[in-house]
């Protein structure tokens, strides 16, 4: 018996995931027990949870992984691959406070969203952020912007001066 904490659990294939008491546990059906078993899959990244409250996650299947934020305002990835037993953690810190975080698709392909809290010119204001997932870069300097809190121009017309960017 153990007890789920007030987040809906993940289906991921054949195995549920929930959050019980700062760990992350599977659920499933095994044919070797004839029964419903699971495991603390959080049990070598306790560190990363305990004292801390998991207030959302999602999953993202592309990469096989499961993202976190937590009430303290930091983010967790699990890489979640069950069929090799494969379970590795990681922290992400911005400077900022990721508030929400979810999966979507987008143009085919899967995107992680983040709702992102920074404090920008003395002023509390929350940005919609996307993370780069599982795409191949060309350039980094033409493709992809791989900054915290970052603004993009693209014009067809040559600029010589923008203006409205202070915050950055």
């Amino acid at each position: 018996y153990y007890q789920c904490q007030n987040i809906s659990p993940l289906i991921i294939g054949n195995v549920a995931l929930f959050i019980e008491s700062n760990r992350v546990r599977t659920l499933g059906y095994t044919l070797e027990n004839d029964g419903y078993d699971g495991n603390n899959v959080s049990v070598f990244a306790s560190h990363l949870f305990m004292g801390r409250q998991v207030v959302e996650w999602d999953y993202v299947s592309e990469t096989s992984q499961v993202i976190f934020s937590m009430a303290d305002g930091d983010a967790v990835t699990m890489t979640f691959v069950p069929e090799h037993q494969l379970f590795a953690f990681t922290r992400y810190q911005t400077k900022g406070w990721f508030e929400s975080i979810c999966t979507v698709k987008d143009g085919g392909k899967e995107a992680v969203f983040a709702v992102v809290l920074r404090v920008i010119n003395g002023e509390y204001k929350s940005y919609i952020e996307r993370f780069v997932i599982n795409e191949v870069v060309k350039s980094k300097d033409d493709d992809f912007l791989f900054l915290d809190c970052a603004s993009e121009l693209k014009s067809e017309t040559k600029v010589s001066k923008i203006s409205g960017l202070d915050y950055l």
